[in-house]
This record gives structure tokens, sequence and C-alpha cells, in this order.
């Protein structure tokens, strides 16, 4: 047994053979891979998701920068400024505290009371901070501005339910 044992515990605790040792520490190292392997795996997961969020941002904004003179210039700057906040509202929300950086460029993007993200007439009453799931909210807004461009008439219409569908499908998403 090791020196600093011997007061402590009584002969014949610690084997004379490493091969308990052995056999703990290849379990150990099993063990260890295995959560590396699982935690790898989730952050992989992750960055998937984050990206096709991303992917699906980028589609939208195109979509509402092709259309802009059928949607009006002012709600395409809404939509794509509700497109960016979305990303700092799903972090904040994810991470479950509010950060001083965070809350800065969302500030930036909508209001310091969410101005912004808060509808002229769509009868919500309440602004982007007091929404208590905030992401759900932003893409619940992308929704109704989406949805209030009306159709365009003729052969030549650009927008149309097809365009509309598209997109509000896309936020879906």
């Amino acid at each position: 047994a090791h020196s600093w044992a011997r007061p402590l515990l009584p002969d014949g605790v610690f084997p004379k053979s490493p091969i308990g040792h052995t056999l703990v520490v290849s379990a150990l190292g099993l063990l260890l891979v295995f959560r590396t392997n699982t935690a790898y795996s989730r952050f992989w997961e992750g960055r998937q998701i984050w990206q096709r969020i991303l992917d699906i941002g980028r589609d939208i904004s195109r979509a509402t920068v092709i259309y802009r003179e059928q949607m009006g210039v002012e709600n395409a700057a809404r939509i794509c400024r509700l497109l960016q906040a979305f990303p700092f509202c799903m972090i904040e929300h994810l991470r479950g505290k509010k950060e001083t950086a965070l809350r800065e460029k969302l500030e930036k993007l909508l209001g310091p009371m969410g101005e912004l993200a808060t509808s002229e007439g769509s009868n919500l009453k309440y602004p982007l901070p007091r929404a208590s799931h905030r992401p759900l909210f932003i893409l619940n807004q992308l929704a109704y501005s989406i949805a209030r461009v009306p159709n365009e008439i003729g052969p030549e219409a650009r927008y149309t339910n097809r365009e509309r569908t598209w997109l509000l499908a896309s936020v879906e998403k």
C-alpha cells in the first residue's frame, strides 16, 4: 500500500496487482470517449440547426429585396430588420439571460421599446421587451408583415399568392 494510506487503512485494502487499476482506467477512458462523442454530436446538431435558421433568413431577405416595390419600401425594410433581430433574440432566449451587447443590437434594430416589432394596426398592445417568447413574437410579426402585402393583378403580376405562400412557409420553418 502507499505510505500515506498506511495509517488510514488496514493492510490488504490496496491489492499488489495493478490489474484493478488497469480495468478502472480503461473503463473511465471508454466513458470519456463516449461522452466526448455525444457532446460533439450535440454540438454539430445545434450547428446544423443554427445554419438552417440563417439560410432561411437569407432566403426570406433575398425575396424581400426582390419584391420590395410590391411590398412597399417601408414594409420591406421592416421585414429585413425583423430578420436581422431574430438571431439575436434567439441567442438571448436560448441562453436564458439578457446580455447588454445583444440588448444594444436589438435596440438598434427594433428601437428601445421594440417599436419596430409592433406592427401598425396589428392589434398587439405590447412591445417586444414584454413578450414572453421574443423569437416567436418576431416570427409572428414577420408573418403578419408578409401576409398584409396585397396581390398584384394582371399578366405582369410579380407578387401573388404563390410568393406569399412560399414566404410564409419559410417563416414557419
